[in-house]
């Protein structure tokens, strides 16, 4: 170049010349507003691919207040790459902010974005980073685009999995991520929460506005809460207390306390409305969206249950009315572990099939030396039902037991509960179908596995039901019900039931190719203590088998009650299902043929039908006009029988052969004597 060349100069001699030539200026470009990288999108910022998208990356996205949002990404700033984001490298604020940090803060929070947001290590200020993103696209970018809000799914599902992360890590960072949750959730409010499955909540979170709205909706449509909803309420309101024991036993206390609330309110908890209605308001956490005033969502007109206290009181009554079982089950568990351990091993046991066992037999799995009376039985039931192990025959209700219990595993029932006049009829006919199997011999046990699929197919019973009476099928295949116990039951039975039971016998008998004498002269009786109308009955199976039917000749037998047919042909259709069974059972070509083993009658039985052991507790008995009860508790446990259910037994024997009791009174237990005299002679 030519220094003299002046117009090849750069800058002018004099100031005068300078203000002679024209100057150009270079206006730099507008800074590019920032883009939204949807979800799944990678990015890529400073040699780093970030997977995961939903961030915000541009030069500029100011907020509310024209600064620069919190949670954008500006690729111009100077990163560190080699910082670590297990540190807090925003020292001098408690709210980060990508565009002021450091230049470590801002590679710190890359470098975990781009390790998938997901380790543990990480400072709660990446965290709060990447969230501020999240309410911006809420707040800001749905209000402008309605049909960003088909997204919040997708956003909830990032928010779950943050809490999953990082919630315990943080408590400020767990309440604002479950208030943003409750405005995802709300901002169309579902109806009918109450009726929906519900959702596990900790806690620790608080009342979850969820349970306040399904609550609230259950009071505006004037329908009771119900037992698992009443759960979640108490589990997660700080206005109602648990004692120790529930804490350190949840699953016990949940089992105890859906029982006892279903005791004392049926169908559920029926609340009054109140005058404060329930609402919701959203603080957001980004200082670009923060106002004094909040986003507050319409809930509709329902109640805000937390300002009432009649129902809290009736919550804390139920809870307060577990703790003494609580606490017994706690002393357990902390004084006799091994016991624990034995209900452990129980429940394996029974986990998928029937345990046929005697009381004493169970009773010695947990040590225990002394002898098991009703009393003992429905204690031991009662631990039992808390871990889910059922006991047939219910002696929770009242029932007794004999000299063999089974146990099973509950099953949780969905939906309505089944009548108990469709469970009667069902558990009865199963019995009178055992019963009339085993005369002559033709009941095997291997019956059992045929019996099972039809009870499933009894779709009127819940499966708690189909489960207790699979277990009863198998009690009574080595415990049959006595037919004095069946006369009973018949007399206690509405017109209705009785037609039930007697469709269900009546398919039986047309199902069956052939039926035995024995079977034919059971079925007779059968059908005269029903009532029904035995020329009609003998009329039936005559055509059918031609074998006459040889009806009972005690007076009961002419009760004259009348079969109502019509009734008969409206339940065809479950007879149908009892037809096929029947069928099965009573088929004369098994695939194994094999000897019948029936019971043997014992010699010199005080009263027939009696086993040995009960034959000799009858003759025990006669030596003696009265007996205190624990006399003859000592002397039952001498035969390995159980009181109760021997005497119920001699009873029913008693009754089947000289219509009158054997024993009368509980204590003492006086001997009847007339029977006295009748078994002497």
């Amino acid at each position: 170049m030519n220094a003299n060349d002046d117009s090849k100069r750069l800058f002018p001699d004099s100031p005068a010349e300078a203000g002679d030539a024209p100057v150009d200026y270079l206006i730099p470009p507008q800074p590019s507003m920032a883009r939204w990288s949807p979800r799944n999108v990678a990015v890529h910022i400073a040699g780093l691919s970030i997977p995961g998208g939903m961030l915000y990356v541009g030069e500029r996205l100011p907020g509310k207040d024209g600064t620069p949002d919190p949670c954008l990404i500006d690729p111009r700033k100077t990163v560190e790459l080699k910082a670590d984001y297990a540190q807090d490298h925003h020292v001098h604020t408690d709210w980060p902010n990508y565009s002021d940090a450091s230049p470590r803060a801002r590679g710190a929070y890359l470098r975990w974005l781009a390790d998938g947001r997901s380790s543990p290590e990480a400072h709660i200020s990446n965290i709060w980073l990447f969230f501020y993103g999240l309410e911006r696209r809420i707040f800001i970018d749905a209000v402008a685009d309605r049909s960003i809000s088909a997204e919040f799914s997708q956003i909830s599902k990032e928010l779950h999995r943050l809490l999953k992360h990082y919630g315990a890590k943080s408590a400020d960072f767990s309440r604002q991520c479950y208030g943003l949750l409750n405005f995802l959730t709300f901002y169309s409010v579902p109806a009918r929460l109450y009726e929906q499955a519900i959702p596990e909540f900790l806690p620790e979170a608080g009342f979850a506005l969820y349970l306040r709205v399904a609550i609230g909706q259950a009071i505006a449509d004037k329908r009771p809460i119900p037992a698992e909803l009443a759960w979640a309420w108490i589990r997660c309101d700080p206005d109602v207390k648990w004692g120790a024991a529930a804490r350190r036993h949840p699953d016990v206390f949940r089992t105890l306390f859906l029982a006892q609330y279903r005791r004392a309110f049926g169908d559920g908890l029926t609340i009054t409305e109140g005058r404060r209605k329930l609402g919701y308001t959203y603080l957001p956490a980004s200082h670009a969206l923060r106002d004094e005033t909040g986003i507050s969502l319409d809930l509709g007109d329902i109640t805000d249950v937390t300002v009432l206290s009649e129902p809290v009181m009736a919550l804390q009554k139920i809870v307060d009315d577990c703790a003494p079982e609580l606490d017994v089950h706690d002393r357990l568990q902390q004084d006799w572990p091994q016991a624990m351990q034995a209900l452990s091993d129980l429940k394996v046991a029974v986990n998928d099939t029937v345990l046929l066992t005697s009381p004493q037999a169970l009773a010695s799995r947990f040590n225990a030396n002394t002898v098991i009376n009703s009393d003992l039985l429905r204690g031991l039931a009662k631990v039992l039902a808390q871990q889910q192990i059922m006991m047939e025959p219910d002696v929770l209700s009242g029932a007794l037991a004999g000299n063999t219990v089974a146990l099973y595993a509950s099953l949780p029932d969905a939906g309505d509960e089944t009548p108990a006049s469709s469970c009667d009829i069902a558990s009865f006919s199963l019995e009178l179908l055992i019963v009339l199997a085993q005369a002559g011999g033709v009941w095997r046990d291997d019956k059992l596995a045929l019996l099972d699929p039809h009870i499933d197919s009894w779709d009127q019973l819940t499966s708690a039901w189909q489960q207790r009476l699979k277990a009863r099928i198998r009690l009574l295949s080595c415990e049959p019900v006595p037919i004095a116990s069946l006369q009973h039951r018949i007399a206690a039975l509405d017109q209705a039931g009785r037609d039930g039971v007697a469709s269900n016998l009546l398919a039986m008998a047309q199902n069956g190719a052939s039926l035995m004498p024995e079977e034919v002269t059971i079925l007779g009786r059968l059908f005269a203590l029903l009532g029904c109308d035995m020329a009609q009955l003998e009329q039936q199976v005559h055509a059918m088998f031609g074998v006459p039917v040889i009806a009972p000749m005690d007076d009961q037998a002419s009760s004259g009650i009348k079969l109502d047919l019509a009734r008969i042909a409206e339940l065809q259709q479950d007879s149908v299902r009892v037809s096929a069974l029947l069928g099965d059972i009573f088929s004369d070509e098994p695939a194994h043929p094999a000897p019948a083993v029936a019971t043997p009658a014992v010699a010199n039985s005080a009263l027939p039908g009696l086993d040995a052991a009960h034959s000799q507790f009858v003759r025990r008995l006669l030596a003696r006009a009265a007996w205190s009860r624990g006399e003859l508790v000592t002397m039952a446990a001498q035969l390995d029988i159980m009181l109760d259910g021997a005497l119920e037994r001699i009873n029913e024997a008693s009754l089947d052969a000289f219509d009158m009791p054997c024993t009368e009174g509980d204590d003492p237990i006086e001997i009847n004597p007339e029977i006295h005299e009748r078994v002497s002679a």
